[in-house]
């Protein structure tokens, strides 16, 4: 069979085409309150207001102020930001049509999601970006003082931080002040990473976003080498204030208007977006060496279910852990041995189940208590079996590690704590990452959803109570007919 030639593109040597005429700027849009403080009820609400012919790219970012207030750091204690730095500060994110009547998005376990996400990341655009303070290789964002560099904030200091900062260090020992830090993130919506698309302001939004409590996004960390002391006391609560959605507008003239409005049809303007439902359920801790079953139910009506991605997060950690805070960034893999998903009669991958350790082992050791085949899948339900380092994204030791933590010399030094990494992850569309240019994950209408776990049956090892993270990622579509009104279908 005959195939087209074509000259490659350095030898196409004729003027490429011209956009109309069109304009692009950023206008600061600031939150309705001047601050806000964790603890209180009050959720951040920003108003991007109507504006013809103009749409919010993807350089658009959400920036804030952090004031932490005066309190003492103990000797050679330090007070750090979680894994997934100021990500962590939200807990749920949700996106209104202008001023709140329709909702169109809502994220929630937000700060625990991009923990995940970007632990398990192979690219820097995974989560739109990627900061991690790393320790040794393959480790994920585990904090130690010696690889972060002490800030010493005295009152009225101000650092500014742009992304995420994971594993900053906020302050360091026998400091009594209030220091202000400021961050800029992405937005984690379809207003910025979890679509390619720009998103028409005809119509306008309204984001709102609700607050982690102080304990959750960071926590107070002993030095390296010193064991099991007691971690430095909290602050009691944080501030956010500053809070402005820094918007990259592009708009369009007349002409480009009328191009895109054509090549509509008179149908509304379509954004196609990831979205993630939340599931959250409990789990009470086993007898020693007892296999405990636990289901999760799904049941999302969707058209395209695209992923299942799911964590384990302990009640209690160890007491010799001197990171115990680390409530999001925090994972394990709790003596799971295998799981599944079932859609209506069906099972995925296969009837035997997703394999998490080794089928028989005499015991858990880092040496003999790994199994590969939870981790391949995990990494090819977030499309990155292809990425030349997916294989050491996570450390072996942390993805598999049943109780949390474990003390290392190697990776981080004596004393220092490695988490836990533990996910689990699996792929549901027909073409793997063929997200937003083809529809092709499950139709679940109608249909009872769940994931199904068996846990220990491990001699001498107990399942620990906690918590299940559950995401159904899943294609969204968000419809915006200018003047009229905007929906969301999926």
């Amino acid at each position: 069979m005959a195939t087209a030639q074509v000259l490659p593109k350095e030898l196409r040597l004729s003027a490429p085409p011209t956009m109309p005429q069109a304009r692009s700027y950023m206008f600061k849009q600031q939150s309705q309150n001047a601050s806000y403080t964790s603890g209180s009820s009050a959720s951040i609400q920003i108003n991007i207001p109507r504006l013809q012919r103009s749409y919010l790219t993807k350089d658009s970012y959400l920036r804030f102020r952090l004031e932490i207030p005066n309190f003492t750091v103990a000797s050679s204690d330090g007070l750090y930001l979680d894994t997934p730095g100021a990500f962590g500060f939200f807990d749920k994110i949700e996106i209104y049509d202008y001023l709140g009547s329709t909702l169109l998005e809502s994220t929630a376990g937000h700060g625990q999601l991009l923990a995940t996400l970007l632990d398990i990341s192979t690219s820097a655009s995974e989560c739109g970006l990627h900061y991690g303070v790393t320790c040794g290789t393959g480790n994920g964002g585990v904090l130690a003082d010696d690889n972060i560099g002490a800030i010493a904030p005295t009152a009225g200091t101000k650092l500014t931080g742009y992304g995420s900062l994971s594993g900053q260090k906020l302050a360091q020992a026998n400091i009594t002040a209030t220091a202000y830090y400021e961050f800029a993130i992405p937005l984690f919506s379809f207003l910025g990473t979890l679509s390619t698309k720009y998103a028409p302001l005809h119509n306008g939004f309204t984001i709102v976003l609700y607050l982690n409590p102080v304990n959750t996004v960071m926590g107070a960390n002993i030095a390296a080498g010193t064991g099991g002391a007691t971690p430095a006391t909290m602050p009691a609560s944080y501030t956010l204030s500053n809070i402005f959605m820094c918007c990259q507008v592009l708009e369009l003239g007349p002409q480009a208007e009328a191009m895109l409005m054509n090549s509509a049809g008179g149908k509304p303007l379509v954004i196609p977006a990831k979205a993630y439902r939340n599931y959250v359920d409990t789990m009470a801790a086993g007898s020693s060496g007892s296999v405990v079953n636990k289901k999760v139910d799904l049941n999302l009506n969707v058209a395209s279910l695209t992923n299942i991605l799911w964590i384990f997060r302990a009640d209690t950690y160890a007491t010799n852990n001197p990171q115990y805070y680390k409530v999001l960034g925090q994972r394990q893999r709790n003596y799971l041995s295998s799981w599944y998903f079932q859609y209506g009669s069906s099972i995925l991958p296969q009837t035997t189940g997703i394999q998490a350790r080794s089928l028989n082992p005499t015991s858990l050791t880092i040496a003999n208590g790994g199994h590969d085949e939870a981790y391949l899948e995990l990494m090819k339900s977030r499309h990155a079996l292809n990425q030349a380092n997916f294989s050491s994204q996570i450390s072996r030791r942390s993805y598999i590690l049943d109780e949390g933590t474990a003390a290392s010399s190697s990776l981080c030094g004596s004393g220092v704590t490695e988490h836990g990494r533990f996910a689990a992850g699996l792929d549901l569309e027909l073409v793997s990452g063929r997200s937003q240019n083809l529809v092709c994950g499950m139709n679940t209408n109608g249909m009872n959803t769940a994931i199904f776990m068996q846990f220990g049956g491990v001699t001498g090892s107990t399942v620990a109570a906690g918590r299940i993270d559950v995401w159904a990622e899943y294609d969204a579509f968000i419809n915006i007919s200018p003047g009229i009104a905007t929906t969301v279908s999926f």
